[in-house]
């Protein structure tokens, strides 16, 4: 038995291996579906035209031939295919066979030509400037990124103590600020350390002055002493470093101590001047 799935030998045509079959007709169930794909393979590409026999119909699709003749009514009335009886030319005889056209779109008008329901060339990629969408999606930031109100915690903003409350030119033009920088950078060349003063020096001299209250003073006064105390000697190496521990400075520089000669006697002394101060 000849394989109905292979083209016969000398027409071996691109849409002998395949079939386009409409979604509609899918949806119409699996019967549909293989009597349209056996009628579509067999159509001509240019016409759409085929005669094949209810016979070679049910044999390609798997399907008996009374089941075939209701598959083949439902797709007619569908608008997917239609047919008309033929007769032997100038011949008054029974009917011999039916001519069917099957259409590419859902046509009950019985096109006559046919051939634009069928496809006969590749798939045409549009090209032209009319293709291309020309408004910007609304979906799509055209912006700086941004971040949803109930995702925001304090860790994304930035830090108010880092932001200038006054002009920078404000804070150059300070001499109180400038006098604890010129001490600090001093005390710093004195101990070998390599630093470079910037203008957050000058804002984290500006806020523990203006924002903590501690005088200029108070300020040069514990830098003073932690440069002479062996352990604060190496964690105070800028502005940022003696606001955070201030306060825990100032505690210890308070706490009593005893009178004999230690190698940290000028340290000793300078903790008196410190508490002297107010602090």
């Amino acid at each position: 038995m000849p394989d109905s799935s292979r083209p016969p030998e000398g027409d071996a045509r691109p849409t002998d291996y395949f079939v386009v079959l409409p979604w509609p007709v899918i949806a119409m169930g699996s019967h549909y579906t293989h009597v349209y794909a056996v009628m579509r393979k067999r159509a001509d590409n240019g016409s759409g035209k085929c005669w094949p026999s209810h016979k070679t119909i049910a044999a390609d699709s798997g399907l008996s031939v009374r089941r075939v003749q209701q598959v083949l009514v439902g797709l007619r009335e569908a608008g997917w295919i239609d047919w008309e009886q033929r007769r032997p030319d100038g011949k008054d005889v029974p009917n011999t066979s039916n001519v069917y056209r099957v259409y590419g779109v859902a046509d009950r008008r019985g096109n006559s030509t046919g051939a634009q329901d069928v496809p006969t060339g590749a798939h045409q990629v549009p090209t032209g400037a009319q293709d291309v969408p020309t408004t910007p999606r609304q979906d799509v930031p055209t912006g700086a990124h941004q971040v949803p109100t109930e995702l925001r915690t304090k860790e994304l903003e930035p830090s108010s103590e880092l932001v200038p409350l006054v002009a920078e030119a404000t804070i150059d033009d300070r001499p109180d600020i400038t006098e604890v920088i010129r001490y600090l950078s001093q005390s710093l060349d004195e101990l070998g350390v390599k630093h470079e003063p910037t203008k957050e020096w000058r804002n984290v001299i500006r806020l523990m002055i203006d924002r903590d209250g501690i005088t200029p003073e108070q300020i040069v006064g514990a830098i003073r002493w932690a440069h002479a105390d062996d352990f604060w000697r190496g964690n105070i190496l800028s502005p940022r470093s003696l606001r955070k521990h201030f306060e825990q400075m100032r505690m210890q520089a308070q706490r009593p101590r005893g009178q004999q000669q230690t190698p940290v006697n000028q340290a000793l002394q300078l903790a008196a001047q410190y508490a002297q101060m107010g602090i």
